[in-house]
C-alpha cells in the first residue's frame, strides 16, 4: 500500500484523544505494513522523564516501562530522532520484548 495512502487513513482516524488515536493508528498500521509482528507506543512519562511507558499496541504482550536511554526506544528518545536498527543483536543495550523481533524503527 502506498504511503500517501495509509497516511490518509491515519489522517481521517484522528479524534484529538490521545489514547485513542494512538490504539487506531497502532491496529490501522498492523493491518497495512506487511512483516511486522508489533506496532505501538511508548509514551513519555512527564513527572520524572526517566521512563517510557507502555502505550496502545498491536502484537504480543510488551515491556511495561524502558528507561530514557536505554534500548532502542529509549535510546531515540533521549537522542530525539530516529533509529532504524536492521540486526537487534548489533544494537549495545537491546531490549527485548520480543524475541520473532529481529530489526526495529523507533520514530
Amino acid at each position: 500500500m502506498p504511503r500517501e495512502e495509509i497516511l490518509s487513513e491515519c489522517r481521517a482516524l484522528l479524534t484529538g484523544r490521545a489514547v485513542t488515536d494512538f490504539a487506531n493508528i497502532s491496529a490501522l498500521l498492523m493491518q497495512r505494513i506487511p512483516g511486522i509482528n508489533w506496532i505501538g507506543f511508548y509514551l513519555a512519562d512527564h513527572k520524572n522523564n526517566s521512563d517510557l511507558w507502555l502505550g496502545p499496541f498491536q502484537g504480543l504482550p510488551a515491556c511495561t516501562f524502558i528507561p530514557i536511554g536505554k534500548g532502542v526506544c529509549g535510546t531515540a528518545a533521549l537522542e530525539k530522532r530516529t533509529i532504524i536498527v536492521d540486526d537487534v543483536d548489533q544494537f549495545p543495550g537491546h531490549i527485548v520484548c520480543d524475541a520473532r523481533s529481529r530489526s526495529e524503527i523507533v520514530v
